[in-house]
């Protein structure tokens, strides 16, 4: 690991910067990620 400096990304739901470790599968912030696994959850039943 680096120095503790995580790169920032700017969501692509909603515009805000966001440490990349709180959603490093999508280029989401973790507020515009959790509602997304709610709709997911929805969605399909696992």
């Amino acid at each position: 690991m680096s120095s503790g400096r995580l790169p920032w990304l700017e969501c692509s739901e909603c515009g805000i910067a966001f440490r990349f470790d709180e959603s490093p599968a999508l280029a989401l912030c973790a507020e515009c990620a959790s509602w997304l696994d709610w709709i997911a959850g929805e969605v399909v039943c696992e």
